[in-house]
């Protein structure tokens, strides 16, 4: 059984009051003010291709809004999409100030004198574009960005103009062939970050995605997390009704269940099936195949 996104609307915000969006019809007014303005979307590597369901999460993280969303994994290249994404105009609810995605990847120490940019989960091309004009850049560190981007092909794009030849770029990724994905990739996976967090690309996407930017995927690693375990399993309790103490023993402060469940993920890393992985992608040298 295969299914695709239903464009049930015209390009633009579904409204508050659209049940394309698999809202309650006896909503209050109250729970309707909280819904969000959804888009249609499809595989960003991919584009409209079949593609069938794969999980329904909702923010469990934020609780910026009481919608429920579907994602779907593409029959393509494997990744794992949103059917349904928020429009521009609630991004400023769903990011909100000092909002930081976790864990803080462990970036490997980048060369004495050389010229690294940050980027954090949300950033538009069009904010980095003005960085994109000089080259110059040794490295960018990409935190989740190409999960969360709305166009993430436009954003290597810019990325590959920041960096000058030769240069890399390191882009933090969950791992879709974990097992905490496998044990709870159909709701409460502590890799989705729903809605921030549009898609989960696989390493085949990835891949799809640097050749169309004009880039290589020259390595990845994998990265033990035990944090993805700890909010998976959370998420897991508090959605049966798990007793409190149960449920924090799982919380993100439980430092002896953390260490516990990053050996776990430690046996997973060799297999590169940890729950993140570190992957490298490099700008050719003039005269090279992409």
């Amino acid at each position: 059984m295969t299914a695709t996104p239903t464009r049930t609307a015209p390009p633009g915000a579904l409204s508050a009051g659209s049940d394309a969006a698999s809202r309650p019809l006896q909503a209050s007014r109250a729970e309707r003010a909280r819904w969000l303005p959804l888009v249609p979307a499809h595989c960003a590597v991919c584009g409209d291709e079949p593609s069938e369901p794969a999980a329904m999460t909702e923010d469990f993280e934020l609780r910026t809004s009481p919608d429920s969303f579907l994602a779907l994994r593409c029959a393509g290249c494997g990744s794992v999409f949103l059917s349904l994404v928020p429009a521009e105009e609630a991004l400023g609810r769903i990011f909100p100030p000092g909002y930081r995605a976790s864990p803080t990847p462990p970036w490997p120490p980048s060369p004495a004198g050389s010229r690294v940019l940050d980027l954090g989960p949300w950033v538009a091309s069009e904010q980095l574009r003005p960085l994109a004009l000089d080259g110059e850049y040794d490295l960018v560190r990409i935190d989740l960005t190409l999960e969360c981007a709305a166009h993430p092909v436009e954003l290597l794009r810019t990325v590959r103009a920041a960096l000058r030849p030769g240069g890399r770029a390191l882009t933090l990724l969950n791992n879709l062939t974990s097992p905490t994905f496998a044990l709870f990739g159909g709701r409460h996976w502590g890799g989705y970050d729903t809605p921030r967090q549009q898609r989960v690309l696989s390493r085949d996407g990835l891949a799809r995605l640097a050749a169309a930017a004009s880039m290589e995927l020259e390595a990845v690693t994998a990265l033990p997390a035990g944090e993805l375990w700890l909010r998976s399993i959370h998420r897991w309790c508090s959605d049966w009704g798990a007793p409190g103490w149960l449920a924090r023993r799982f919380s993100d402060h439980a430092r002896v269940s953390r260490v516990l469940f990053r050996l776990v993920d430690q046996l997973f890393r060799r297999s590169g099936r940890s729950a993140l992985t570190l992957a490298t992608l490099r700008r050719p040298n003039p005269g090279e195949a992409p």
